[in-house]
């Protein structure tokens, strides 16, 4: 299987402006390649499908690597592809009573493993954190996540598989590890208030070990940090702190990579976040082998604390 040539020509869109699917996108790329498709799933929350796992399985057993799309439906691709409840769909005014990925494809993830020793590719369509299981996990060679892509997801998602660009997203939430990592879902308090009961929210209060932290990322290369270093000796309460580091890409592949400082306050004498972001700065395409000295600027508010859990 070969790859199509590159192009930068303007390409036409399909009717209704939704951009190229992965499918189609993989097609393109491929040129005279084989892509095939299978349904694994008749919806996003159905238990199983013998017929669609049958037919997934079969596509890939023979095929050299094998993506399988996995997430959550949204607004109105809801219809039909939750499971009553309202679990796996995402939309105004619908709360999620659960995080874990749909069993159904937990299962289809599990017979697709079992059919081929071929790379195997879990990409995430979805907002909201997702709970994956620890059998799922392992299954996947790679995970990739797209969240909600725009017009040109199909096509990114296919420029990132083939290696044209380096992922380096960083996740804006927390995933947990299950649904009951969560505080109670009419627990709205994002800090910590004896008086209704609340521990606070997100990863800023979370004590347990989360399946990705908030800001975690990979790419197709590593990073060295190293001579950290700070602006002054001391600082006052209102007063930024500068932060440098020397970030190395000691990898074989250019790539973005973003630098972020947390912080931790032991000694506060009030409740404080047990960690939280001070600052980040993204690298962009750093090349193998090249260094870079990054300064960042921690401001006074990053540090400030909400007394007695009140906003």
């Amino acid at each position: 299987e070969g790859d199509s040539a590159a192009t930068t020509a303007p390409r036409a869109l399909p009717a209704g402006n939704w951009g190229l699917s992965l499918e189609a996108a993989l097609r393109e790329r491929l040129g005279g390649g084989t892509v095939t498709a299978a349904r694994g799933l008749d919806a996003i929350g159905a238990p199983e499908s013998r017929d669609g796992f049958r037919a997934a399985a079969a596509a890939a057993a023979s095929a050299d690597a094998t993506v399988v799309v996995l997430g959550l439906a949204f607004d109105q691709y809801c219809h039909g592809d939750d499971d009553g409840l309202g679990d796996h769909c995402e939309r105004e005014g619908n709360d999620r009573r659960i995080i874990e990925l749909p069993l159904g494809q937990q299962r289809m993830v599990t017979a697709l493993r079992a059919a081929t020793a071929g790379p195997l590719v879990c990409l995430l369509v979805h907002g909201g954190a997702i709970a994956i299981d620890n059998a799922t996990r392992a299954a996947c060679d790679a995970v990739l996540d797209a969240w909600y892509p725009g017009i040109e997801g199909g096509a990114a998602v296919a420029a990132t598989l083939f290696g044209d660009v380096s992922p380096a997203g960083r996740t804006p939430v927390t995933f947990y590890r299950a649904t009951a990592d969560l505080p109670p879902l009419a627990d709205t308090g994002m800090y910590p208030n004896a008086s209704s009961g609340s521990r606070g929210a997100t990863y800023r209060f979370f004590e347990g070990a989360p399946l990705y932290p908030f800001g975690h990322g990979l790419s197709y290369t590593t990073f060295a940090y190293s001579s950290l270093s700070l602006d002054a000796a001391s600082h006052s309460a209102c007063d930024a702190v500068g932060v440098t580091v020397t970030v190395t890409n000691t990898g074989s592949v250019a790539s973005d990579e973003v630098v972020q400082v947390y912080l931790k306050q032991p000694d506060a004498t009030v409740p404080a976040p047990r960690v939280r972001l001070g600052a980040f700065e993204r690298i962009k395409r750093l090349a193998p082998g090249a260094s870079i000295a990054v300064k960042l600027s921690v401001p006074p508010e990053a540090r400030a604390v909400v007394h007695g859990g009140e906003a």
